[in-house]
């Protein structure tokens, strides 16, 4: 059966439809219910209407507008209005970036308001909502607009059910919309120049489309009552005369034919329409009211149905538009064919462009062709920076230097941002021009075109500018569409030439990295090495200078090679990459602002200023000054397997480093770092771990000197007044640390010199003594040093010095740094207990002393490491006399016999200087209260060492315990040590005496007995508190306990008179009950106490 539908003259047939459908009163329904319908309507009449029909229900909206995207005509389209949106600046546009809906309350307030399209359905006034339609991409394939009158802004509500419809649309928008190249096709003929082509290429869509055999173009006018085929006649429109039948009807009858059977049509002509069955559609459009146009399809082999009709009302207002613009452009006057002359050029110079690689070359030929075809003055070529935030600018006259401007900045930025077509034909009027160039090269711009490059990826890569046409005042389309397609040419040849230069640097960066490789393996210096490395890097990241840094074990930062520079660069900066072991990349504007935090003002005379200097000069002769600033310096640590830091590698960029850049940086450190460690491995190799040490510390004319220290090994400035404190905190030093204060206290005394002690026989000697002490926890190496500290402390501060022989002197400092020497932090008393072959073999001897002995013997036996080998044969014997009784006199066994002799001597005055035998006695005393010295030291201190020395003690308990063993001591219960009452004990009865003692000879110790004193108050407030804290916690666990008594006994009572049975309330009774009532009770409370 026939299927028309009747339309009123003069009006959009999409129109009526959709208002018409608006007004079908239907039932109240709900969002789930209206979806369905709208998907089931969908099917069977398209998305486009039926989306507008029902959401417009959901909203109660005044308006709505569906728009679909067709990117490959970019732009968006709305089928039922035929508005078609190109501005990339509207509401619209800014709804298909978006993925989520967007609310605007009056539109024309929003910053994305297009005057003149916005508004052209909507009132400007109107609030909006905006629905974006996502394919499975998450990509925005249209957009729904709805509107409301400004009393009836969008609420809460709204955006829960635009919300709603997002998640819908999600799963089911691609299905939606998969008729789309139809309407492009429409659409890009309607936006293109037509040829004789133009109306077939519409009927061959047309027939691919929907699966006709044939597909034609009518128009019927009311004046004349014509029906006319639409054909061309080469490019113009042709009306041909010709028979007509059911198409004639539905043209002047305003209404739509869709029948499976021809025969059964209205105005149905055997003759020319057939006389067997065929489907036909016949789809009228009305322009205005005299004229329609038409279009028929014949010959569907599955028939025709409403969803065909649903792409027609999309499609067809096209079409005509398109026929429409052919029309208007036959109607102007011809001109000469110089589209023909543009596009042979165009070809020309793309075979000039495609054989061209070099980007040098290729960039000044783009910007000469491009003047050759559009007849300019000028070009300039704009290309994005590798971070999309700058445009990188080369001319073609004028300035020689390319300049870096924001990529959003005057009329360029536009393109370069929106990649939008710009022409301006009055340069100096418009407010975003530039004048600054002009003034600059004396040029005059009159009219300005600039067109986008895209790359292979579709992105915008550059911008073309043209200045000055010269054959006319103003450029026009043909030169946009000339330029536009020169640009696609463009874009090619600048990614094949980029493409061209990532292979070639990817070939130099390999020849590069193969070369450094090779010369691991070659018998060379490291220095050669290393200078090799440098330079490769220098060259592969087209860097300005280098720098190779060296840290040593001092933590000094010595310049190893410096490549096409004279200057260092702070060692502040050095030093930041070196802590953060990280990469450091900064330009020297931030390493001014840097330095200017860290240590104010940079003086005048430093290296860095004078390169500022030279840096702020040079920009002073370029043409933009701040673009100096790109020049920057890039920092790599250079570290070893281990992750300790080896040196430093600078490199210094004219421009500003890529990330690509620092990672070939960062691969040329690491063979860098591999030449380093190698070459210390080498040495060690070579020569052994100590002479390697050696080498690395002292230089071969320090060894020999007993006179100077080596530069390496001085005190740093900061730490030299500290060394003669008792501040000096050793647990916080470094192992080469540990050898400076050694050198620096044996240089006070000039015991090297008097001695002939080289330089290299000392630093030999505390390698082995750092060897010989164990990692225990208190008994180490640290400790050995605190020790020699505080002991040379007492002899410089009491002047000790000049009192006794400085043979004497020597004995005591080498004494007390081997006092402890191969401790293995168990007590004498553990040794003899447990039966250890020490225990065993000094047993009722002074164990561990005498192991100290023996082991300073053993390492002394070595001619590279004896300090005594220079001094003649008695005084040897009487050194090691000496050293030997001073490390025995530091077992606390013996300590109140030595202290009680020292004492008498004392008491008696008869103590003497002068005696030998009283003098080794007082530095036996002054090598205890060393050994003893963190009890004279700041509490803060003298409390880590203490708890150091616990742990100790704790680590022997454990093991007693594990072997079942009684404690030692109490100081070894880890569970119960009072650790307050211990140091109470100890300074009372050990430590004050001893202090006291000896600050009778020497006065000027008196300083350290006060010190000890602070802190045995400190200990006894402590301990006071702690007992105060112990007394509290106790009386609460008292009245804790007496309040359970209580509970308890209050339990008891209750349970008593529960058992005492109620008194009558008859007075008769109550006198005769009295003494049963009170056997009763009594022999109750009786139970209870048994």
């Amino acid at each position: 059966m026939t299927q028309l539908i009747t339309t009123n003259k003069g009006a959009k047939l999409p129109q009526l439809i959709g208002q018409a459908n608006a007004k079908i009163s239907q039932p109240k329904l709900s969002l789930a219910e209206m979806y369905d319908a709208m998907m089931e309507k969908a099917r069977y009449e398209g998305p486009y209407q039926s989306i507008e029909i029902y959401v417009m229900q959901m909203f109660n909206a005044s308006h709505i507008i569906l728009w679909v995207e067709l990117p490959h005509q970019d732009l968006f389209y709305s089928p039922s209005y035929s508005l078609v949106c190109q501005e990339k600046k509207s509401i619209i546009a800014t709804a298909f970036l978006t993925i989520s809906p967007m609310s605007i309350k009056c539109q024309k307030q929003s910053q994305y308001f297009c005057k003149g399209l916005d508004d052209k359905v909507i009132p400007e006034n109107y609030s909006v909502l905006t629905i974006p339609i996502l394919n499975r991409q998450k990509h925005t394939i249209a957009v729904i607009q709805v509107a409301k009158k400004p009393e009836k802004a969008f609420g809460p509500a709204d955006m829960q059910i635009a919300d709603w419809l997002l998640s819908k649309f999600k799963i089911y928008g691609s299905l939606l919309f998969d008729d789309t190249n139809i309407l492009e096709s429409a659409i890009g003929a309607a936006f293109t120049d037509a040829d004789e082509e133009t109306i077939n290429n519409i009927q061959k869509t047309l027939q691919r489309e929907f699966g006709c055999r044939r597909a034609e173009i009518w128009r019927y006018h009311n004046k004349t009552e014509t029906v006319n085929k639409v054909v061309m006649d080469g490019k113009n429109v042709a009306y041909q005369d010709e028979p007509t039948g059911c198409v004639s009807w539905a043209l002047k009858n305003n209404q739509i034919i869709i029948e499976q059977d021809v025969q059964q049509a209205p105005g149905h002509i055997p003759s020319i329409d057939g006389c067997f069955a065929e489907s036909i559609v016949v789809y009228p459009f009305i322009e205005n009211e005299h004229k329609v146009w038409g279009v028929s399809l014949r010959g569907r082999i599955s028939g025709f149905r409403n969803s065909d009709i649903a792409k027609l009302k999309t499609i067809v207002p096209i079409i005509i538009r398109s026929l429409r613009i052919i029309i208007e452009k036959n109607k102007q006057p011809p001109e000469k064919d110089t589209k023909k002359q543009g596009l042979t050029a165009l070809l020309d110079v793309a075979e000039q462009l495609s054989g061209v690689l070099d980007i040098d070359t290729l960039i000044p030929m783009i910007m000469q062709r491009s003047c050759d075809l559009l007849e300019a003055e000028r070009c300039s070529l704009f290309l994005v920076n590798n971070t999309q935030t700058e445009l990188i600018s080369y001319f073609h006259a004028g300035l020689t230097t390319e300049i870096r401007i924001p990529i959003n900045t005057g009329i360029v930025g536009v393109t370069a941002t929106t990649g939008e077509i710009q022409v301006v034909n009055n340069a100096y009027e418009d407010p975003r021009f530039d004048s600054s160039v002009d003034k600059k090269t004396g040029f005059k711009t009159r009219n300005i075109i600039t067109v986008p490059i895209f790359n292979n990826r579709g992105e915008i890569a550059g911008v073309t500018e043209l200045m000055n046409k010269i054959t006319s005042d103003a450029f026009t389309e043909d030169d946009v569409s000339l330029l536009r397609g020169f640009n696609v040419f463009c874009g090619i040849a600048l990614d094949n030439s980029r493409l061209y230069q990532a292979s070639t640097e990817l070939t130099k960066q390999v020849s590069s990295f193969i070369e450094v490789s090779s010369g691991l393996t070659k018998n060379t210096t490291m220095r050669n090495i290393c200078e090799s490395i440098l330079q490769n890097a220098i060259n592969i990241c087209e860097a300005k200078s280098g720098i190779l840094y060296l840290l040593d074990g001092n933590e000094k930062i010595t310049p190893l090679i410096s490549l096409n520079t004279n200057r260092e660069t702070d060692q502040l900066i050095v030093k930041r990459c070196i802590e953060n072991k990280s990469t450091v990349v900064m330009t020297f504007d931030e390493v001014n602002e840097y330095l200017g935090k860290t240590k104010g003002p940079p003086k005048q005379d430093k290296s860095l200023s004078h390169q500022l200097s030279r840096v702020n000069a040079a920009m002073s002769r370029r043409i933009l000054p701040d673009m100096f600033t790109e020049n920057s310096i890039c920092l790599i640590p250079l570290k070893s397997s281990d992750g300790n830091v080896l040196g430093v590698m600078e490199v210094d960029t004219t421009s500003k480093l890529m990330t690509e850049s620092q990672k070939l940086l960062e691969c040329f450190a690491v063979f860098a770092s591999v030449s380093l460690e190698r070459n210390h491995l080498k040495d060690i190799a070579q020569l052994g771990s100590h002479e390697a040490e050696l080498k690395q510390q002292m230089t071969r004319d320090e060894r020999d000197s007993t006179t100077n220290i080596p530069v390496h090994l001085h005190l740093p400035q900061r730490t030299v007044t500290q060394l003669w404190t008792i501040n000096f905190d050793s647990l916080d030093w470094t192992d080469i640390g540990y050898f400076q204060v050694v050198f620096a206290i044996f240089s006070r005394f000039n015991l090297q010199q008097t001695f002939n002690v080289t330089n290299e026989k000392l630093y030999r000697f505390l390698i082995e003594l750092r060897a010989g002490y164990r990692p225990v926890p208190y008994h180490n190496w640290a400790h050995a040093v605190d020790v020699l500290q505080f002991t040379a402390y007492q002899v410089h501060i009491s002047h000790l010095d000049e009192k006794i022989p400085k043979v004497e002197l020597f004995a005591l400092l080498v004494a007390a740094i081997c006092h402890d020497l191969n401790h293995d932090g168990f007590t004498n008393d553990y040794n003899v207990k447990a039966e250890t072959p020490l225990g065993i073999l000094f047993k009722n001897q002074s164990v561990m002393e005498m192991h100290h002995c023996e082991v300073t013997i053993d390492i002394m036996s070595n001619d590279q490491c004896n300090l005594f080998s220079a001094l003649p044969p008695q005084q040897f014997k009487q050194v090691w006399n000496l050293v030997i009784n001073l490390i025995l006199a530091t077992d606390m066994a013996k300590h109140f016999t030595i202290l009680q002799e020292f004492n008498t001597l004392i008491d008696g005055k008869t103590f003497s200087m002068e005696n030998e035998n009283h003098r080794h006695l007082l530095l036996q005393l002054i090598i205890k209260v060393g050994d003893l010295s963190n009890v004279s030291r700041p509490f803060d201190l003298a409390n880590r060492w203490c708890a150091v020395l616990c742990e100790e003690f704790f680590r022997q308990g454990d093991l007693e315990m594990a072997r079942g063993m009684q404690y030692s001591s109490a100081l070894n219960d880890r569970e119960h040590l009072n650790k307050e009452k211990s140091q109470i004990g100890f300074y009372t009865s050990v430590c004050l005496p001893l202090y006291q003692s000896v600050a009778k000879v020497l006065p000027q110790l008196e300083s350290n007995v006060v010190q000890v004193e602070s802190n045995l108050e400190t200990w006894k407030s402590a301990d006071e508190a702690k007992i105060k804290k112990e007394q509290e916690m106790q009386m609460l666990s008292q009245r804790g306990q007496d309040s359970e008594n209580k509970d308890e006994n209050a339990e008891k009572t209750e349970k008593v008179v529960r058992k005492v049975k109620p008194v009558p309330s008859n007075l008769q009774t109550l006198t005769g009950l009295v003494l049963t009532r009170k056997k009763s009770v009594m022999n109750t409370i009786a139970e209870f106490k048994v």
